[in-house]
Protein backbone atom coordinates (compact mmCIF):
# COMPACT_ATOMS: atom_id res chain seq x y z
CA UNK A 1 0.00 0.00 0.00
CA UNK A 2 1.35 3.42 -0.90
CA UNK A 3 1.92 6.15 1.67
CA UNK A 4 -0.80 8.21 0.00
CA UNK A 5 -3.21 5.27 0.19
CA UNK A 6 -2.54 4.77 3.91
CA UNK A 7 -3.07 8.47 4.53
CA UNK A 8 -6.35 8.46 2.62
CA UNK A 9 -7.62 5.44 4.54
CA UNK A 10 -6.56 6.96 7.87
CA UNK A 11 -8.21 10.28 6.96
CA UNK A 12 -11.41 8.41 6.18
CA UNK A 13 -11.20 6.49 9.45
CA UNK A 14 -10.64 9.73 11.37
CA UNK A 15 -13.68 11.31 9.69
CA UNK A 16 -15.76 8.30 10.77
CA UNK A 17 -14.49 8.65 14.37
CA UNK A 18 -15.73 12.25 14.33
CA UNK A 19 -19.13 11.25 12.94
CA UNK A 20 -22.30 12.20 14.78
CA UNK A 21 -23.54 8.66 14.01
CA UNK A 22 -22.53 6.93 17.25
CA UNK A 23 -22.43 3.40 15.81
CA UNK A 24 -20.21 4.54 12.92
CA UNK A 25 -17.94 6.46 15.32
CA UNK A 26 -17.76 3.45 17.65
CA UNK A 27 -16.78 1.07 14.83
CA UNK A 28 -14.15 3.54 13.58
CA UNK A 29 -12.75 3.79 17.11
CA UNK A 30 -12.47 -0.01 17.27
CA UNK A 31 -10.48 -0.06 14.02
CA UNK A 32 -8.28 2.83 15.17
CA UNK A 33 -7.55 1.17 18.50
CA UNK A 34 -6.65 -2.01 16.62
CA UNK A 35 -4.02 -0.04 14.70
CA UNK A 36 -2.34 0.87 17.97
CA UNK A 37 -1.63 -2.78 18.67
CA UNK A 38 0.84 -3.13 15.80
CA UNK A 39 4.15 -1.45 15.10
CA UNK A 40 3.11 -0.54 11.55
CA UNK A 41 -0.22 0.84 12.79
CA UNK A 42 1.50 2.98 15.40
CA UNK A 43 3.93 4.24 12.75
CA UNK A 44 1.04 5.20 10.46
CA UNK A 45 -0.65 7.07 13.30
CA UNK A 46 2.64 8.75 14.28
CA UNK A 47 3.14 9.92 10.69
CA UNK A 48 -0.29 11.57 10.74
CA UNK A 49 -0.52 12.48 14.42
CA UNK A 50 -1.44 16.12 13.81
CA UNK A 51 -4.68 15.15 12.06
CA UNK A 52 -5.70 11.91 13.76
CA UNK A 53 -4.75 12.41 17.41
CA UNK A 54 -7.01 15.43 18.07
CA UNK A 55 -10.03 13.46 16.82
CA UNK A 56 -8.97 10.36 18.77
CA UNK A 57 -8.60 12.36 22.01
CA UNK A 58 -12.08 13.86 21.65
CA UNK A 59 -13.58 10.45 20.85
CA UNK A 60 -11.69 8.81 23.72
CA UNK A 61 -12.86 11.19 26.41
CA UNK A 62 -16.37 11.19 24.97
CA UNK A 63 -16.35 7.39 25.35
CA UNK A 64 -15.10 7.70 28.93
CA UNK A 65 -17.90 10.11 29.81
CA UNK A 66 -20.73 8.36 27.95
CA UNK A 67 -19.96 4.66 27.86
CA UNK A 68 -22.08 2.78 30.32
CA UNK A 69 -20.69 -0.63 29.33
CA UNK A 70 -17.13 0.54 30.00
CA UNK A 71 -15.78 -1.77 27.27
CA UNK A 72 -15.19 0.77 24.51
CA UNK A 73 -13.64 3.28 26.88
CA UNK A 74 -11.27 0.63 28.28
CA UNK A 75 -10.29 -0.39 24.74
CA UNK A 76 -9.71 3.25 23.81
CA UNK A 77 -7.70 3.81 26.99
CA UNK A 78 -5.52 0.81 26.13
CA UNK A 79 -4.92 2.47 22.75
CA UNK A 80 -3.98 5.69 24.55
CA UNK A 81 -1.41 3.76 26.59
CA UNK A 82 0.05 2.31 23.37
CA UNK A 83 0.12 5.67 21.61
CA UNK A 84 1.62 7.53 24.58
CA UNK A 85 4.66 5.23 24.60
CA UNK A 86 5.98 6.84 21.42
CA UNK A 87 7.69 10.18 22.14
CA UNK A 88 6.45 12.25 19.19
CA UNK A 89 2.88 11.14 19.81
CA UNK A 90 3.26 11.74 23.56
CA UNK A 91 4.32 15.31 22.78
CA UNK A 92 1.24 15.81 20.62
CA UNK A 93 -0.98 14.31 23.34
CA UNK A 94 0.49 16.77 25.83
CA UNK A 95 -0.33 19.64 23.46
CA UNK A 96 -3.90 18.32 23.48
CA UNK A 97 -4.00 18.51 27.32
CA UNK A 98 -4.31 14.75 27.75
CA UNK A 99 -2.48 14.84 31.11
CA UNK A 100 -5.10 17.19 32.51
CA UNK A 101 -7.93 15.23 30.89
CA UNK A 102 -6.67 11.97 32.40
CA UNK A 103 -6.60 13.57 35.84
CA UNK A 104 -10.12 14.93 35.32
CA UNK A 105 -11.30 11.47 34.25
CA UNK A 106 -9.72 9.91 37.35
CA UNK A 107 -11.36 12.53 39.52
CA UNK A 108 -14.74 11.98 37.84
CA UNK A 109 -14.52 8.24 38.34
CA UNK A 110 -13.75 8.68 42.03
CA UNK A 111 -16.56 11.17 42.79
CA UNK A 112 -19.43 9.62 44.73
CA UNK A 113 -20.70 7.50 41.83
CA UNK A 114 -22.15 4.08 42.68
CA UNK A 115 -19.55 2.20 40.69
CA UNK A 116 -16.64 4.52 41.48
CA UNK A 117 -14.43 1.79 42.92
CA UNK A 118 -14.94 -0.40 39.85
CA UNK A 119 -14.35 2.48 37.46
CA UNK A 120 -11.24 3.68 39.24
CA UNK A 121 -9.91 0.13 39.32
CA UNK A 122 -10.54 -0.73 35.68
CA UNK A 123 -10.12 2.63 34.03
CA UNK A 124 -7.81 4.07 36.64
CA UNK A 125 -5.06 1.57 35.95
CA UNK A 126 -5.06 2.47 32.24
CA UNK A 127 -5.30 6.21 32.95
CA UNK A 128 -2.35 5.91 35.36
CA UNK A 129 -0.35 3.99 32.74
CA UNK A 130 -1.02 6.73 30.19
CA UNK A 131 0.02 9.36 32.74
CA UNK A 132 3.18 7.41 33.45
CA UNK A 133 4.05 7.37 29.74
CA UNK A 134 3.17 11.04 29.24
CA UNK A 135 5.22 12.23 32.20
CA UNK A 136 8.40 10.66 30.87
CA UNK A 137 8.75 13.70 28.61
CA UNK A 138 9.34 17.27 29.78
CA UNK A 139 6.06 18.65 28.45
CA UNK A 140 4.08 15.97 30.26
CA UNK A 141 5.91 16.72 33.51
CA UNK A 142 5.18 20.43 33.09
CA UNK A 143 1.51 19.67 32.44
CA UNK A 144 1.33 17.41 35.48
CA UNK A 145 3.28 19.76 37.76
CA UNK A 146 1.25 22.87 36.99
CA UNK A 147 -0.90 24.68 39.51
CA UNK A 148 -2.73 21.53 40.55
CA UNK A 149 0.30 19.27 41.01
CA UNK A 150 -0.25 18.78 44.73
CA UNK A 151 -3.88 17.91 44.12
CA UNK A 152 -2.93 15.49 41.32
CA UNK A 153 -0.37 13.74 43.49
CA UNK A 154 -2.76 13.55 46.45
CA UNK A 155 -5.47 12.04 44.25
CA UNK A 156 -3.12 9.47 42.76
CA UNK A 157 -1.89 8.49 46.22
CA UNK A 158 -5.49 7.91 47.34
CA UNK A 159 -6.13 5.59 44.40
CA UNK A 160 -3.01 3.46 44.76
CA UNK A 161 -3.76 0.02 46.11
CA UNK A 162 -2.57 -0.77 49.61
CA UNK A 163 0.68 -2.73 49.67
CA UNK A 164 0.29 -6.47 50.19
CA UNK A 165 0.64 -7.60 53.78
Amino acid sequence: MSAGGARGELDELVSFMASSNSSLASEAMKIFTGLTGTESGLQTIANHRNTCLPVFVVALFKAILQDSSDLSSRTALAALVNISQEQTMAMKLCELRVVERCMEALHGAARGEEDADVRVGERGRLLAMALQNLTTIDEGCRNFSGELAELHIARLAEWLPAPPR
